[in-house]
């Protein structure tokens, strides 16, 4: 009995653990209006023209200046390909960037990356608003038209100095799949949750 107690402790434990991991996104792409966004490995949406905007939940103490990047799959021309990550952010001339799991993306495909798709050109646009801890932007306007599936948008704040302060992790940012196949892989943090709550079962049974 006692060490059945001891495991469900270490589990519970582990348990919150990883579910602070997964709350600790700071900042995050919210879809608005008509536009549906689908939580998975990374968030999804099926409209060409989506609207939405950027949420900061996190403990962001630094105010700064709001920009979304527009990622979008080519066959030529390409900034960065999508086996190196860092390379979005040194494409933008832009430090402090984390990794995006652009790799993870194309290999979840879905059905729209084409099999000539060997990069990704990156664009960015001022959405003229400041973020800082908790707050809430407006609706981000979008350049006039619409992106192809495959298209990423990333958040981010940069400082006065163009350092960028944070920015929306993979699984924050928005893929917009066009009505095809949707990336539903999930975060690592919620699959080991879900694992940690099979390993108690077995506990729950043998109390019973």
């Amino acid at each position: 009995m006692r060490k059945t107690i001891i495991m469900a402790s270490l589990l519970a434990l582990v348990c919150f653990g990883f579910a602070g991991l997964a709350q600790a996104d700071d900042i995050q792409i919210v879809c608005t209006g008509a536009t549906v966004c689908n939580a998975g490995g990374v968030e999804t949406t099926s409209s060409t023209s989506p609207t939405f905007g950027v949420n900061i939940s996190g403990n962001v103490k630094s105010t700064g200046e709001l920009w979304i990047a527009i990622v979008e799959p080519v066959s030529s021309g390409a900034n960065f390909t999508s086996a190196t990550p860092d390379d979005m952010w040194t494409a933008l001339g832009l430090s402090g960037g984390h990794d995006h799991n652009f790799a993870s993306t194309v290999s979840n495909d879905g059905g729209f990356f084409t099999g000539s798709d060997n990069g990704f050109a990156v664009t960015t646009f001022d959405t003229g608003q400041t973020l800082g801890s908790k707050s809430t932007s407006g609706t981000i306007t979008l350049p006039s038209g619409s992106y192809a599936p495959g298209t990423i948008f990333v958040a981010f704040t940069v400082d006065t100095n163009g350092k960028i302060i944070v920015n929306t992790p993979w699984s924050e940012s928005l893929l917009i799949t066009g009505g095809g196949g949707k990336v539903g892989t999930p975060e690592p943090a919620s699959m080991l949750l879900l694992g940690m709550g099979l390993l108690g079962v077995p506990f729950l049974r043998r109390k019973k």
